[in-house]
């Protein structure tokens, strides 16, 4: 392995080279110059992974258009080590960095799995009769140097030495190298920031969570906010008449302490546990919530299919009561008791995007490890702190609720989705079969 350190700090060495390179990278971009500029690539929709048009390698390298890409793990047998590559000093993104996921962009007439067979064989040496490609998960990744939705892959293979047994090619791989993630992560600067996020995930996709804590309102069904909109009015009512607030300010709290029920408590303008109650009841009363949500099929099925091992939870800044009158218009009170929702009282009636409503939720659930723990909401602000406490966050739901036309932005969570029944394409490692 001392080849490879000492490999590594030469490239670290020649930072100034590189720089020059991607100045003449770009040009090269410019001028429909770069390796296989010409060639036609599927641009798809940021959000959704639909293809709407097709451009020119170039261009949707130039202005970083969002795009497909596969990602192989080619590991070997004898010892778990991948095949990392040696990007070329050719390649349009990130030539001279090491790169633990062979693979490429997605072409125009191409599926993900038949460009990841393309692939393999075309840079590797290795074809489908040599190894068996699965397909794990797909995800999103975004940077300054690239925008694609990829596809990951994993095989194994068995080789002592892949620079002299196998056929690679040339003008795109320069030297192959085997590594661990432990090796990887050592020198993670100098691999390829999209590779480096994939193994990240892979590492997560192969060690299953032990719990998962499901966001209820605009999580588990979205209706495009209108129930939302609902509580929100009722919170506005019930401060205004109750509490002779101004109109907007009960907002403003909501804006400064996380929910407006803290703020309150904060400001002492609640402060009996009779009063307490009282406004938790009247806020959450939804009238005709059987018309509003409907049960879903789709999402029973999964939650259903999801290896038993792994226990459920709701976890919601809402009330109990609330909770099981919504998943019993979803068709999925059966799948969650009593004891599996943890509400705002539950975390002493703590904002759900603190570390007192966390440590409350983990210690209901009997889980003191946080890693182990896979946690989906649509909050960004609650994304965050479950980063920060350790937990695994999805976001579900990419659309701001404040201005319904702007994306979220959540560098914390570990992954994006749509929608809650997406969670079975993100995340194949937790259902059965």
């Amino acid at each position: 392995m001392l080849d490879v350190i000492l490999f590594i700090l030469s490239i670290g060495s020649s930072r100034i080279t590189s720089t020059l390179h991607r100045t003449n990278l770009r040009f090269s971009l410019l001028l429909g110059m770069s390796k296989d500029a010409n060639e036609l690539m599927p641009v798809v929709n940021e959000t959704t992974n639909v293809i709407e048009r097709f451009e020119k390698r170039s261009t949707i390298r130039l202005h970083n258009l969002p795009h497909r890409a596969t990602y192989i793990f080619i590991r070997r047998p004898s010892d778990g080590r991948f095949y990392v590559q040696l990007r070329s000093a050719i390649k349009d993104y990130c030539p001279g960095f090491l790169d633990p996921t062979p693979g490429g962009c997605v072409g125009e007439k191409e599926s993900y799995a038949l460009n990841a067979e393309r692939e393999l064989e075309e840079e590797m040496g290795i074809d489908s009769k040599m190894a068996e490609l699965t397909r794990l998960f797909t995800f999103h990744y975004k940077d300054q140097r690239t925008n694609c939705w990829g596809e990951v892959f994993e095989c194994e293979f068995e080789c002592e030495d892949p620079n002299k047994q196998l056929n690679i090619q040339e003008s795109e791989v320069s030297e192959v190298f085997m590594m661990n993630e432990a090796e990887l992560e050592a020198v993670s600067a100098q691999v390829t920031p999209d590779g480096m996020h994939a193994l990240r995930l892979y590492k997560m996709f192969k060690q299953k969570p032990k719990t998962i804590l499901f966001d209820l309102d605009d999580c588990l069904y979205f209706d495009e906010w209108k129930i939302a909109d609902i509580l929100t009015n009722n919170i506005e009512k019930w401060c205004t008449q109750e509490k002779n607030m101004k109109p907007g300010h009960a907002y403003a709290l909501y804006k400064e302490y996380g929910t407006a029920l803290r703020g309150m408590q904060e400001t002492g303008l609640i402060n009996s546990e009779d009063e307490l109650e009282e406004y938790l009841k009247i806020v959450h009363i939804i009238p005709d919530l059987k018309t509003k949500l409907k049960p879903n099929d789709r999402l029973r099925n999964q939650l259903l299919r999801i290896d038993p091992k792994i226990s459920k939870y709701i976890f919601t800044a809402s009330v109990a009561a609330h909770a099981v009158r919504c998943l019993e218009c979803l068709g999925i009170r059966d799948l969650f008791d009593d004891a599996h929702i943890i509400d705002t009282k539950s975390c002493k009636y703590a904002t759900k995007h603190s570390q007192i409503a966390f440590d409350s939720a983990m210690k209901i659930c009997g889980v003191y490890d946080p890693t182990s723990i896979l946690f989906f909401d649509d909050s960004v602000r609650n994304i965050d702190q479950a980063n920060a406490t350790g937990i695994r966050g999805v976001l579900v739901g990419l659309t701001q609720r404040d201005n319904r036309s702007l994306k979220k932005i959540c560098s914390t969570a570990d992954r994006k989705i749509d929608l809650i029944t997406d969670m079975e394409v993100n995340f194949p490692e937790l259902f059965l079969n």
